[in-house]
């Protein structure tokens, strides 16, 4: 297999040529000055380019395949000139409205669906490391996420490298509210829609910065048509690595009450975690919005904490999910009773595994 590359992926009409409606015949082509050169550029950088544009012109008999075919050449012939060129001309005729029945469709190719770019993906080996994460629940559990993958691209490729990140942050405010009310098709139409933008975005995979959430990462995984990296099979993962056969699980009260985590880690891995007491859920859940989300750590929270894990720990435990992004803030291996598998770090490792996979 070729090795993977970078890529980037070009509009025609009004941005490498100068749009004047359909610019269907070659007398109508005129060069937007500076588009050959910056395509030299990134070819001398040894990335992809591609050309993706819509020709719904077609559909509705304005003009013809072979009058875009031959505009094609035309482009391709000035960029040889200039000593430069592209790798592809991906195009779609399509249009749902248009008057020739052959190209009167919806197509998924017609951006901004993205056909095309996925096309040229399984044409090409093109290197796919952006991360398009929803985050903003909360703000503190997306900025663990944002400083700890950053410091590990860092850690693995040395020098000034970091992440290439799209995140799209929500108004914890809106979630938050919609989750106590149990408001599940509001999230789930957020998310939809986040994951969407994040892929025209030109994220590569998608992750969400958030463990109580997952219970509708189902709606992530339907929006988009990119890989979903699930914090659960990740947490999993690494528990059944190191061995651990009896895990104890503290998050809020309703990933200890919910089956989204529990029953998802028994369907990977078989383990059943142990949970604390009602009324210990309860205040633990209570710690995590009234403080953790506000950035706030109380000494006392801290050792509430450290109690209910020494706890689990006389249950049998030989380990504790810490299964909220934030819990990280009171809970370390310094000072947990219990080796602790931070669910928000442990996805985080993932995250940049899968993106620096060919490194």
């Amino acid at each position: 297999m070729a090795d993977q590359k970078p890529a980037l992926f070009l509009d025609r009409d009004g941005v490498i040529n100068v749009d004047r409606g359909y610019v269907d015949r070659v007398r109508d082509w005129q060069w937007i000055d500076g588009a050959r050169e910056c395509v030299a550029r990134f070819k001398a950088r040894d990335w992809y380019v591609f050309v993706i544009t819509n020709q719904s012109g077609i559909a509705f008999d304005h003009y013809t395949e072979a009058d875009m075919n031959a505009v094609h050449e035309h482009m391709l012939t000035g960029f040889k000139q200039a000593g430069t060129g592209v790798d592809a001309i991906y195009s779609c005729p399509y249009h749902p409205e248009g008057t020739n029945p052959r190209f009167r469709k919806d197509s998924f190719d017609r951006k901004p669906k993205p056909g095309m770019l996925l096309q040229a993906m399984a044409d090409f080996p093109l290197k796919r490391e952006a991360i398009g994460m929803i985050g903003g629940v909360s703000t503190e559990a997306t900025l663990i996420y944002y400083k700890m993958i950053n410091a590990k691209v860092r850690a693995r490729r040395g020098g000034y490298h970091s992440a290439e990140m799209r995140i799209h942050s929500v108004n914890f405010h809106d979630y938050n509210g919609a989750h106590d009310t149990r408001d599940w098709p509001f999230i789930r139409s957020g998310f939809d829609a986040a994951a969407k933008g994040l892929q025209g975005a030109g994220a590569d995979f998608l992750v969400l910065a958030c463990n109580t959430l997952h219970t509708v990462a189902d709606a992530i995984e339907g929006a988009a048509e990119l890989p979903f990296l699930h914090i659960v099979d990740a947490c999993g993962a690494r528990l059944v690595a190191d061995g651990r056969t009896q895990p104890g699980l503290l998050g809020t009260a309703f990933t200890m009450a919910q089956p989204y985590f529990k029953d998802r880690l028994v369907e990977k891995t078989g383990l059943v975690p142990v949970l604390p007491d009602a009324e210990t859920q309860k205040e633990l859940s209570r710690i995590i919005f009234e403080d953790l989300t506000h950035g706030i750590v109380r000494d006392e929270a801290k050792q509430y904490y450290l109690d209910c894990i020494q706890d689990l720990k006389d249950q049998g435990c030989d380990s504790i999910i810490l299964g909220c992004t934030e819990l990280g803030m009171l809970v370390t291996e310094e000072n947990s009773p219990l080796p602790p598998y931070d669910t928000a770090l442990i996805h985080c490792d993932a995250i940049v595994d899968m993106a620096l996979a060919e490194d």
